[in-house]
């Protein structure tokens, strides 16, 4: 069985479905409008990337991003977005090259850490590290938009959420990963 997964694993058809998930996290992204909902697409964004760096190296992950943006920049650069009733011209690309941003300091930060912590700590922090940046990406271009008051609470929010559902998901890696090695020497 274990020659079977590694064999998976290593091969370019579970690398090609991990970037078709970062395609599918990516375009939903700018789909939805509350700030939960983009904070839950965008960790497993996150996460999906952190798996392919994990499992095919960070350049792989990297090139599986900037694919992801390109494609999603194609499908929806003239898609018109509106928060409450408000358009807000350039939306996309701006979420999108914050993506693209976090996802490289993210990736990087990540590949750095599995030398020192274990995966669990690992992935949480660089999950951190990728809502903080991407937040602080976006706030830059609310700050244009939106009075200030707004743009702090808005980077707050979704910096609150995103670690809260690394957290969540760094969890349940840990558990899953537990009860497996407890059901294994039993």
């Amino acid at each position: 069985m274990n020659g079977i997964l590694n064999h998976l694993v290593k091969s370019n058809k579970f690398y090609l479905s991990l970037t078709a998930m970062s395609l599918a996290f990516t375009l939903l992204l700018n789909f939805y409008t509350k700030i939960s909902d983009c904070s839950l697409m965008f960790t497993f964004l996150a996460l999906t990337l952190n798996a392919i760096s994990a499992l095919h190296g960070t350049k792989k992950a990297i090139n599986s991003i900037i694919l992801s943006v390109i494609i999603s920049f194609a499908l929806m650069w003239n898609l018109k977005y509106y928060i409450h009733g408000e358009l807000i011209n350039g939306l996309v690309l701006a979420s999108l090259l914050s993506v693209l941003v976090s996802s490289y300091i993210g990736l990087n930060l990540l590949s750095r850490l599995r030398v020192k912590y274990n995966s669990y700590v690992s992935n949480f922090i660089s999950l951190l590290a990728y809502a903080i940046i991407d937040g602080a990406v976006m706030s830059l271009f609310f700050i244009n938009i939106f009075s200030l008051n707004r743009v702090v609470s808005i980077f707050t929010y979704e910096v609150a959420y995103k670690s809260v559902y690394a957290l969540m998901a760094c969890l349940c890696l840990f558990v899953v990963s537990y009860l497996r090695k407890q059901f294994k020497t039993v």
